[in-house]
Formats: structure tokens, sequence, C-alpha cells
């Protein structure tokens, strides 16, 4: 949902071409936000990538030419982003009436707008402005709003796993083989350096108390959204210090499922639901003429939200893949021998 527009569609068409094994890629490319807004005053760290990962626009005009360079692309979607910071720490937020242009850009030439959103102010205005989802846990995320979702049918992801982060530092804590397979070894070791940054905010005991307080927050507002009838997609917000790929949707997962998400939509919500918002009606069900990626549990998940973490074989396209050699081949062509 945020990234470079042109190396994702180079990615997409080398897996679709079957040059590169890897999940079917689906993406909206660049963010598109106000100069300096999120997330592009986070990437000025190297040179040149905000302008990469981000398209930042003021006026009307600027929002409408963004949507139209990132149809151009065959981007799947588009995400805009309202975020106006924090109590003293404010950033700049995507103007409204460019916010709205870019929405109705988007919806004239057929792409779904997602929106991160910052508080529930802002996940109001974009679903007065006819938007299909919004991203993150809206701060303050009232019940009038929630119910404006649930009539609207808008999805929510509220991407608990990237705010917990006594989790973060309990399983960087106790990380098993099995979980350093899966991230780069630099990446651990700064996060486990006591001098670093991530090690250095579990000291901050005031900005650790306000992230509990709003991961508290967010489990009530996500069982609230729940109750009201509000479509949920799983996602973890992947990318984020200590939010690894896979590790970070499984415990997703679990999450909605303490929220109060039956353990049926808790599947739903990882599956079908969204390919249905990303219109892709073959993709995330097991039925006649879908296709088959299939993740085979060797438990039930139906019984019990762990079962996630027992993941016994994997199939793409029907072809089962071995999974300890993925980790240890090069991207390619499937074949059988591998």
């Amino acid at each position: 949902l945020t990234d470079s527009p042109e190396a994702l569609g180079r990615l997409r068409n080398l897996v679709a071409q079957g040059k590169m094994r890897g999940p079917r890629t689906f993406f909206a490319g660049a963010s598109v936000t106000a100069p300096e807004g999120h997330p592009a005053a986070m990437f000025n760290f190297v040179p040149g990538l905000a302008d990469q990962l981000t398209r930042q626009v003021k006026t009307p005009d600027e929002a409408r030419n963004a949507i139209k360079d990132l149809a151009r692309l065959n981007v799947d979607l588009v995400k805009l982003v309202l975020e106006p910071g924090f109590p003293g720490r404010p950033i700049p937020r995507l103007d409204l009436e460019a916010f709205r242009a870019a929405v109705a850009e988007a919806k004239a030439r057929g792409l779904k707008v997602t929106v991160h959103v910052g508080t529930d102010a802002d996940a109001r205005a974009a679903i007065e402005a006819g938007v299909d989802g919004l991203e993150h846990m809206a701060r303050g995320l009232s019940a009038e709003t929630i119910a404006l979702m649930a009539a609207k049918k808008v999805t929510f992801t509220p991407t608990l796993t990237v705010y917990d982060f006594e989790w973060k530092r309990s399983m960087l804590q106790n990380a098993d083989d099995r979980l350093r397979r899966l991230v780069m070894p630099e990446v651990f070791a700064g996060l486990l350096d006591p001098s670093g940054a991530f090690q250095g905010f579990f000291n901050d005991s005031q900005a650790v108390q306000g992230l509990s307080r709003g991961f508290a927050a967010g489990l009530t507002a996500v069982a609230a959204a729940n109750r009201a009838g509000v479509p949920i997609i799983a996602g973890s917000d992947a990318g984020n210090p200590a939010t690894f790929h896979g590790p970070g949707l499984i415990h997703e997962l679990e999450l909605l499922a303490q929220a109060g998400l039956p353990l049926s939509d808790v599947l739903i919500a990882a599956t079908s639901r969204p390919a249905t918002r990303l219109n892709q009606r073959t993709l995330g069900r097991i039925e006649r003429g879908s296709v088959a990626d299939m993740v085979v549990l060797g438990e039930d998940p139906l019984a019990a939200v762990t079962a996630y973490r027992n993941v016994e074989s994997v199939y793409l396209g029907g072809r089962k893949l071995d999974i300890e050699k993925l980790f240890d081949t090069p991207a390619g062509p499937w074949r059988p021998s591998r």
C-alpha cells in the first residue's frame, strides 16, 4: 500500500509470467499525501525515497494528476493519507478539497480507494467522500463513525499488530531459529541493539504507556466494529519495526480473535474478503473455478486461532511447494525438483 509502482509492476509481471516465484502481487503503489506529510517525512533519511513511495500534492489538480499517473501504471487500488500527527507533533495533512478530488478521479477510473486515517475526524471525512476502505486504527474512533462504516460497507483494516509493542518485545527476546530464519540478521541485530532507537523507545515509559492505551482502545474499537457489522480485513502493516512479514499477519489473526471476531470471520478476513475487495473472485476461496493457492494447516482454524502457526504445506496455482527449499533456492520459475 506504499511502494514504488514501477518496481511492483515489474514484480507483478515476473510472477505472472512464471519468471519469478512469489505471491500474486496487488498494489496501490505510491501513497498520495500532503507535501512533507505522512509517510513522506519518514523517508527523508534516504534522498529521493519519498519521491518513489509517495505522491505529494497541494491542490485538487495536483491530486487528480497523481491519480492519473498511478492509473497509467496499472495500480490495483489507490491509497490516500489523512494524518494530522499527534498533539505537540503535528504534520501537514492532505487538503480535503484535494483529497476529495483524488477520490473522485479514482472512482471515475474504476479504482477502489483506501485511506490511512489518523483520527476519527479523518475517518468520517474519508467515508463521506465515498472511499472503499480505512487503514489502521483511527484515534478516538467513535460509535457514530463505526455505524457509518457499517452502513456504507467500508472495509476496516485495523493493523493492531503494529501497536502491540509488548508482543514485539517478547517476540524479540524469545526469538527462535524459525523466526530468525525469516528476518535478515542485520535487522534483528539493530532491533536488539541496546543503544538503538527501538530499544531506546522501551525506556521511554510515557511513550510505552501511551501506546499500550492506544492498543487497548484499538481492541475495543475492533470489537465494536465487528458487532456493528463492519467488514474487517486482516493486515499487519508489515515493514514497521519488529512487524515482520508472516509472523505479523499470524499475530493479527490472533488479535482479531481476541477482539471477539468469530473464528470463521477471522479466516474470511484473511482470505475471501480481501480478494473480493480487489475484485479477485477466483482467489481467497475454495470452490469450483477458483485458483488453487492454498495454505494447508495441521489444525482446524475454526477450532483454535493458534492453528495458523502450524503450516504443513503451501500450494501455488495447484503446485505444492517444498517449504524447506523455499528458504535456500533463488527466485525463479517453479520446477518440480525445486
